[in-house]
């Protein structure tokens, strides 16, 4: 057997179990992935020639992609945990959302990867169906707001504690592109072009796409009455 290119992910799915109560759904969707084997390369390669050949997907076909991308829909779900929430509804959110997007995969060329796809489409339900239970996006001009000294010790220290938590859900990459965009190191906010120039290019899309996709991991829970 080849080695699993996903080890790393099926360790934290191993690691969470350990964490859940035992009637918790999540755990029947952990044991389902770690019981699953992942796509290997030639699988992959298959499937695309198939589809570059202009055939749909066989029912088999959409059962192993499906089946062999759910520890993606657990892992990504894991993530959210640090909103303090139960995340098996989120794991059926990006499973049933990444199922439904099979059918539409067309990759470019033999070596494309469903992979990052998945990735994408997982995360986009998962922040789906927080906006749906009682979670709201936090807009730049709070986190411009909360970054701003206002002479108060105590005050200051709380909206840094704030702006931690909220940025809680961001890689490195995305952190830096926020605060660079919001100005929540003490800068002046920046605009597309001057970050993209700071790391050497004239191209604003990689910023922009990065700070799309960073705006819609940052939520908190709606005020009770809002």
């Amino acid at each position: 057997m080849q080695p699993n290119p996903f080890e790393s992910e099926f360790q934290k799915m191993r690691d969470l179990i350990r964490e859940l109560d035992d009637d918790d759904l999540a755990l029947t969707y952990i044991e389902s992935a770690l019981n699953i084997e992942t796509l290997s390369l030639d699988e992959e390669m298959s499937i695309n020639e198939h589809l570059l050949a202009g055939k749909p997907l066989t029912e088999a076909q959409k059962k192993r992609m499906s089946e062999g991308y759910l520890f993606i829909a657990v892992t990504k779900a894991a993530e959210f945990r640090q909103l303090g929430v139960s995340i098996g509804s989120l794991i059926e959110a990006a499973e049933k959302a990444v199922s439904e997007a099979l059918p539409e995969f067309r990759p470019k060329r033999v070596s494309e990867s469903f992979y990052s796809d998945c990735n994408d489409i997982a995360e986009s339900a998962i922040v789906e169906a927080l906006l749906n239970s009682g979670f709201e996006l936090v807009p730049p001009e709070e986190l411009i707001k909360l970054a701003k000294p206002t002479g108060d010790a105590i005050e200051d220290g709380k909206s840094q504690d704030e702006l931690k938590r909220l940025l809680v859900l961001l890689d490195p990459i995305e952190r830096s592109f926020v605060s660079q965009a919001c100005g929540l190191s003490g800068n002046a906010p920046k605009s597309l072009k001057e970050i993209a120039r700071a790391r050497g290019s004239d191209s604003t899309a990689l910023v922009e796409s990065y700070l799309t996709k960073a705006l819609r991991k940052i939520l908190r829970r709606k005020k009770v009455g809002t």
